[in-house]
């Protein structure tokens, strides 16, 4: 036997280097390769049972991810189209506000509601606040009443790209305003709406949370801006 472990002349009768002596290290470490996975199946045996665990978890976990994938690409995502104004702010005159709402997704939206009886009571209340405060536009106790609703209600079908008829989304009573009326007709303050859309869509109740504001000399004729912050949808 050489140093190297190759055998040698005398040994095997096969001459060092000649493609007979790869041949006998090939065979020689084939059987030992035989004699281990004898030796040891119970282990290999173990290692690839844990490797078809590992390959069905990857599976599972990518069928579940492009599942999702595709129902979000095929749901109905409700959202406002625009807010207004249903006439000029005046003195002694109740402040009513439209609302369309759009359903920008694929399917159908089922049982869409926008008065919610979960959002009973102050939260749907509009506010005024002089310019430039936005820090409160959203109205985290509105934001979260709307977000947390798992309850639908029975309510309108919209189909994708379609419209719901509007929605008298908003009125204020020009006598529970006060002088805030005057202050708003100036624009020395700002009108605010918040509103909350839920809704169905692949068997799931969705959310959809929303800020406008009408500042009077600021905001265009009758129609509503979209509050920088204050706005939501899962």
């Amino acid at each position: 036997m050489t140093d190297n472990g190759q055998p040698n002349g005398p040994e095997t009768g096969i001459k060092p280097g000649s493609r007979k002596t790869y041949a006998y290290r090939f065979k020689r470490g084939l059987n030992r390769t035989v004699h281990w996975l004898n030796e040891n199946d119970g282990l290999l045996i173990a290692l690839l049972t844990l490797a078809l665990v590992v390959v069905g978890i990857l599976q599972r976990y990518t069928l579940d991810k492009t599942d999702e994938t595709l129902k979000l690409q095929q749901r109905a995502w409700i959202g406002p189209a625009n807010a207004r104004l249903a006439e000029p702010l005046a003195e002694g005159r109740d402040i009513r506000i439209l609302m369309n709402a759009k359903n920008f997704g694929k399917e159908p939206a089922i049982d869409f509601s926008y008065r919610h009886s979960a959002l009973k009571g102050d939260l749907r209340d509009s506010f005024v606040e002089p310019p430039g405060e936005t820090a409160r536009q959203t109205k985290p106790t509105f934001k979260k009443k709307c977000m947390d609703i798992s309850i639908k209600e029975p309510g309108q079908v919209i189909y994708p790209d379609g419209v719901a008829n509007p929605l008298e989304e908003k009125m204020v009573r020009s006598d529970e305003l006060g002088e805030h009326m005057a202050n708003l007709i100036s624009g020395k303050e700002v009108l605010f709406l918040h509103g909350c859309f839920v809704y169905e869509t692949v068997h799931r109740i969705h959310h959809t949370f929303y800020c406008y504001s009408y500042q009077a000399g600021v905001s265009k004729e009758l129609a509503m801006d979209v509050c920088r912050i204050g706005h939501d949808a899962d």
